[in-house]
Parts: structure tokens; sequence; C-alpha cells
């Protein structure tokens, strides 16, 4: 089966910014807080209309884990919850870089 790589910069976004960052895979990766939108608790969405032939397919997922407080991720198929991920590990930076991805 071929490899199919889909980063979260190409995702549909709501509420995600686009940020660059050199340990990130193309440099780059989403998250929910930009300078100038520090809001606490704040939400969002990234989702993908996969087009592939029908089958079945391994997911990996790869993340960044945050160290301030208890994120969540959502792994969903067709609206129906696969996989989630709660993001409160104590990383020990609060950058985005190998120490903190899981």
């Amino acid at each position: 089966m071929a490899n199919i790589r889909i980063e979260g910069e190409d995702l549909l976004l709501n509420g995600y910014f686009i940020k660059n960052e050199s340990s990130a895979s193309n440099g780059k990766y989403i998250g929910l807080l930009e300078p100038g939108n520090l809001t606490p608790g704040a939400t969002g969405t990234a989702s993908y209309n996969f087009s592939g032939t029908a089958g079945t397919y391994d997911i990996v997922i790869a993340y960044y884990d945050e160290n301030d407080g208890v994120g969540q991720l959502e792994l969903q198929v067709d609206n129906n919850s696969v996989e989630s991920w709660a993001l409160n590990e104590n990383t020990g930076t609060g950058a985005a870089n190998n120490q903190s991805l899981r």
C-alpha cells in the first residue's frame, strides 16, 4: 500500500492558524493560538475530505503536546469518533519541537 501524507496545513481550518517552525515537517504546523489572538479555551476544527479509493487504511497521527493546559484532539471518520487524545503531558517546553512531538 502506498503512503499518503496529509499535513495539518492541508486541512480545512476553522479557528486554527498556520505557523512556521523549522522543526515541523515542511517547516509548518497548525495551532489555535497566535500572537494577538491569545484566547484561553480557544477551539477549532481541522477537516479533510479524503477522496482516495474505498478500503482499509492505517492512519498515523503526529502532534505537538502542549505543556500548560489540557488540549484535546479527536479523529473522526464519516462523523464517527475513531480515537481521541488529551494533550496534557508536561513536555518541559512550550515550543513545537522534538521534545513535545507525540
